[in-house]
């Protein structure tokens, strides 16, 4: 997520993070989303618990989440051309820490990051990654 992005979900009372395509499988309410800044941060920022999960083509997202979203529409009518489904995570509140490196999330996730994309981790990546915030 662009930095810019996530200072605004931040500001915002009632938040939504939008991405593209289906959540992957298994993702449910009451499980963890993990914030990672793109450059110039380049680390995970944050976290919140999931509140509820929708997906609907990018109109009706728009429609029922503009205002909850770090979007501008300018920005949203770029990042949704072409796409055909987007899922909405929404969220009460963004708990920051202090930032892991791209580098220190490689290390925990020994099969790799993806940081352009969304990933899940296991039980235990999640463990590794909460040892680091009470070590911090």
């Amino acid at each position: 997520m662009k930095p810019e992005y996530y200072e605004r979900l931040k500001e915002s009372e009632d938040r939504v993070f939008l991405k593209e395509g289906y959540p992957p499988f298994g993702i449910k309410n009451g499980q963890i989303i993990l914030f990672y800044n793109t450059s110039p941060v380049m680390g995970i920022v944050g976290y919140a618990i999931i509140k509820n999960i929708s997906t609907n083509n990018p109109d009706e997202i728009w429609k029922k989440h503009s205002s909850q979203s770090a979007f501008l529409k300018d920005d949203w009518s770029i990042y949704a051309q072409g796409k055909s489904w987007i899922t909405a995570y929404s969220f009460d509140e963004i708990r920051e820490i202090q930032k892991i490196e791209l580098q220190k999330i490689r290390e925990i996730l020994d099969h790799g990051f993806n940081h352009q994309g969304g990933q899940r981790i296991t039980v235990n990546n999640w463990a590794n990654i909460k040892k680091i915030l009470v070590d911090a």
